[in-house]
């Protein structure tokens, strides 16, 4: 199977420099976790995750209306092909403990991948998805020092 076949496609965007509050009330209106940021050029420039901006801001008592959503958006993101397989998809995943990914295609943004889809159109047994969740899991907790650092 294709990640194409699986993805959500029709990604929900922001802007770089929308307050995470803007960015939340997006979040909620369109009922997903995970944005894709965009600069003034439609440059795709991060991902940011509900987890991030309550890690990232609020649990450290930063204002959401005043807090840009560079400040705690990932920078670093892996993405995808919408011809790849499910196979690689979630070996990216789990390596990673990514649950969810960008699908490019000639260097624009045509979907989503994320673990709900596998899950939704059965591509994957919950053995398959177990380590992305574990990595996951493992990983240090934000923090307001490492936030908006780039590699």
């Amino acid at each position: 199977m294709k990640v194409k076949e699986c993805m959500t496609d029709q990604p929900v965007l922001c802007g770089s420099l929308d307050s995470l509050f803007e960015c939340s009330k997006l979040m909620y209106q369109k009922n997903v976790g995970y944005l894709l940021v965009i600069d003034g050029d439609d440059k795709f420039v991060g991902v940011i995750t509900d987890r991030d901006i309550v890690c990232g801001c609020i649990a450290q008592g930063f204002d959401p209306q005043s807090t840009p959503v560079t400040e705690v958006m990932e920078r670093r993101f892996f993405t995808l092909k919408p011809d790849q397989t499910i196979d690689e998809a979630l070996r990216v995943m789990s390596e990673n403990g990514i649950r969810r990914l960008p699908v490019i295609d000639e260097n624009r943004c045509v979907g989503i991948l994320s673990v709900d889809d596998l899950i939704v159109k059965e591509a994957c047994e919950t053995k398959d998805i177990a380590p992305i969740f574990k990595r996951q899991l493992s990983e240090p907790r934000l923090t307001r020092s490492t936030v908006g650092e780039a590699a």
